[in-house]
């Protein structure tokens, strides 16, 4: 067999060189949904449609990433970890030369929809590749740095895309992206080992498929943490799926300084995401879980007013999206935590349901917001309120004693 389709050694150069192409993959696969956000009331007229249909691209990404979700864990096990990667690679790099490429706007959410896919396949991977391949605080350091990238997406590909669609119009952010995401996956290619040896060749079988995800259904631990993350980040995606209509069409704010708005909201996200821990170690997950969402409902009733009294408020608007990112960075780590911790043997299965929650959440908010958005901002704020009640009703019943969840079988 030729060197070419030889896996690489699990060497010193090639752990060197992993990690390099592993963030530059995963910041272009994060970065792929928000880069092309400035130009997306523009893609109205480009393809003679109306806001609803453009507003849909954002939320079949979404959808991608969430129906394959939960078969992905035992896929890679079954398969190994390279495999998977690079046939979602290979589907990612296909769909975003499609959407690069597309005269209709058919043809792009179809193509956004595979790029959601090609996006699930890596976030899978990344995370269990680098805890088989890294030990102690290489592994930490390593997980901490596919984190910054998944927070610095949201926050850097408005801003980049808003500039690159001004110089060079909205197909060059799919290209640009095209090729970020080749140079990243033939460097890994040469370098990724194949961390699943042996493979496991009952990870499929719909029996073991059936009663683990069955288990984890029963444990309202788990469930209720596992949907109230979910609603909550969902608010975020409501968000963004209007934000762009919002403050380039109706307030009329220049595409290039979109992106400063993004900053402002994921500053605020990132900025409790850095304190939570502390926080959380000092007063516990559950109360801080309860201030996160409460923030949450406060911001979203803010919003919702500001969007009645000055209905054309740029501030108003921004800046209570900044106190629910706020909110959710406080809430949204301990809600994770704890539902992974509900039943600590489950890890893959809970991991797997916990991004299938997060992803199917979003998409079914942007899709509201697509189906709902009537160029106000009350059309937005009232659909992030609703969730953000829903959240704090989720919460309320969350049961106070913590019976972890043991029914789990490999």
């Amino acid at each position: 067999m030729p060197n070419f389709f030889r896996f690489p050694e699990k060497s010193a150069k090639n752990l060197f060189w992993f990690p390099i192409f592993l963030l530059l993959y995963s910041f272009t696969g994060n970065v792929s949904n928000d880069i092309y956000m400035p130009s997306m009331p523009i893609l109205v007229h480009v393809f003679n449609t109306n806001d609803h249909w453009v507003q849909l691209t954002l939320a079949v990404w979404f959808l991608g990433a969430a129906a394959p979700q939960l078969l992905m864990g035992p896929v890679a096990d079954r398969y190994g970890r390279r495999a998977l990667l690079f046939c979602g690679g290979a589907v990612f790099l296909l769909s975003t030369l499609v959407c690069a490429v597309s005269a209709h706007i058919g043809w792009l959410i179809v193509a956004r929809f595979f790029q959601g896919v090609g996006v699930c396949s890596l976030t899978i991977i990344s995370f269990v590749v680098v805890h088989e391949l890294f030990s102690g605080h290489h592994s930490v350091r390593l997980l901490a740095l596919l984190n910054v990238c998944n927070s610095v997406a949201p926050l850097l590909g408005p801003l980049l895309g808003g500039y690159i669609f001004l110089l060079l119009g909205w197909r060059a952010n799919f290209f640009i992206v095209f090729f970020l995401a080749l140079i990243g996956l033939i460097g890994l290619w040469r370098c990724l080992p194949e961390s699943k040896i042996p493979l496991d060749y009952q990870a499929l079988a719909p029996k073991m498929l059936f009663s683990n995800y069955l288990a984890l259904l029963k444990n309202r631990l788990f469930m209720t943490h596992l949907i109230g993350y979910g609603l909550s980040f969902s608010g975020m995606i409501a968000y963004l799926s209007g934000a762009p209509f919002v403050i380039i069409n109706l307030l009329e704010i220049p595409a290039q300084h979109f992106g400063l708005t993004q900053l402002a909201v994921f500053g605020a996200f990132i900025l409790t995401s850095l304190l939570v821990g502390k926080l959380v170690q000092r007063y516990g997950s559950h109360k801080i879980i309860w201030l996160g969402a409460i923030i949450i409902v406060l911001s979203s009733v803010a919003m919702v007013c500001f969007s009645i009294i000055l209905p054309h408020s740029l501030y108003g608007f921004v800046g209570s999206m900044m106190g629910y990112a706020a909110g959710f960075g406080l809430a949204g780590s301990p809600l994770a935590k704890e539902a992974l911790s509900a039943n600590p043997q489950a890890g893959g299965f809970a991991a797997a349901m916990l991004g299938f929650s997060m992803t199917g959440f979003s998409s079914l908010a942007s899709i509201l917001v697509s189906a709902i958005y009537n160029q106000t901002i009350i059309s937005v704020a009232a659909i992030i309120l609703i969730i953000s009640l829903l959240t704090l009703f989720i919460i309320f019943w969350i049961p106070g004693k913590k019976l972890r969840g043991t029914c789990y079988r490999k």
